[in-house]
């Protein structure tokens, strides 16, 4: 089945194949197109995790001596301050905000802020590898297979020529 597309410049309608793109709906953020991909910033930013660590926990309100120093700087209504995001200014409101939002087992005290932040950042660096740490232990498998096999070739050297001259 082919899936029909407008073009909003020229108004033409053309088929094209579908791609499993096409499954996930599109979500539109306040206003302010889609939400980014966050299943590869660990991977995309220097230090991943402790950005995204860093940028959940650092929506506060903008210092007074900033706007001193910048008047023209001021968080425009609808976005929020956060020192940790490139412009300062960011659209998604703050999405940790209260001690609890996440439920662990019985018997785990309710998670606070702060380890809710780390737990979301640790789940955003294995997102963006899910597959590392069977990678990380093939890898080891195939060390210790050479290892091995190194030996097996060096006794194998030394047995057939312990007799011979050199």
């Amino acid at each position: 089945s082919k899936i029909s597309e407008k073009n909003p410049v020229t108004g033409d309608v053309t088929e094209r194949a579908p791609t499993p793109a096409d499954l996930i709906p599109v979500v539109y953020y306040a206003g302010q197109g889609t939400p980014p991909d966050l299943s590869l910033i660990a991977k995309a930013r220097h230090g991943g995790a402790d950005y995204i660590h860093s940028l959940l926990m650092g929506y506060k309100e903008q210092p007074a001596e900033l706007l001193k120093k910048f008047p023209d700087a001021k968080t425009p209504s609808g976005l929020y301050y956060n020192p940790y995001f490139a412009n300062l200014n960011l659209a998604m409101p703050p999405p940790l905000t209260t001690e609890g939002q996440v439920t662990y087992g019985e018997g785990n005290p309710k998670p606070t802020v702060e380890q809710m932040s780390q737990d979301v950042s640790a789940f955003l660096t294995w997102a963006a590898e899910p597959k590392m740490e069977a990678r990380k232990a093939t890898g080891f498998a195939v060390v210790i297979f050479l290892l091995i096999a190194s030996v097996l070739a060096f006794l194998s050297y030394k047995s057939i020529w312990a007799n011979k001259e050199h």
